[in-house]
């Protein structure tokens, strides 16, 4: 495989259709859509795998970041790197299945048997077990593509991540 990049490309593919999935099952519960930047915060991290399709992209992240804010966020609040964006981002606010025992994430609300979801969505009813994605799924395979992406380009196999201010600061320069 001669593109490094390739097999991200493919998992994504699969990830946004699962995503596609239940945001056509969902109907009006989900009321993310492109534009809503509750969840883009300071603080986001990505594999390295995540990082180089965003620099890969060509995207050019805004002179200055909007405090508190993700570092990728324009002065309207839109990503600037929307197609490259990372799956976190993709998936977020979703229903997600997740096997975590430590403190949840902000503005998340936990709906029982480890199913959170943004505090925006499905405030009528509860999610549809078709409408739940399994994050830790979805973290294995990510971190599958990460490994492998690892080796091709000859970064050493940690669990590093790449905080999204760092790399913008990186693109910027």
């Amino acid at each position: 495989m001669n593109d490094p990049l390739a097999e991200l490309a493919a998992a994504i593919a699969k990830i946004d259709d699962a995503v596609a999935a239940v945001h056509a099952r969902a109907g009006d519960a989900i009321t993310c859509a492109r534009g809503c930047a509750r969840c883009c915060v300071l603080g986001l991290s990505v594999l390295p795998v995540e990082a180089a399709l965003i620099e890969a992209s060509g995207a050019t992240p805004p002179a200055h970041a909007t405090p508190g804010m993700c570092a990728f966020l324009d002065e309207r609040g839109d990503c600037t790197v929307y197609a490259a964006r990372p799956v976190l981002c993709r998936t977020h606010g979703l229903a997600l299945k997740t096997a975590r025992d430590h403190e949840r994430a902000l503005g998340l609300r936990v709906l029982g048997d480890d199913v959170e979801v943004c505090a925006l969505n499905y405030r009528e009813r509860t999610p549809a077990p078709a409408e739940i994605l399994d994050a830790t799924r979805i973290l294995m395979l990510l971190v599958t593509v990460d490994r492998r992406f690892r080796a091709r380009v000859g970064l050493p196999d940690d669990d590093g991540r790449v905080p999204l201010v760092e790399l913008a600061q990186r693109m910027r320069a």
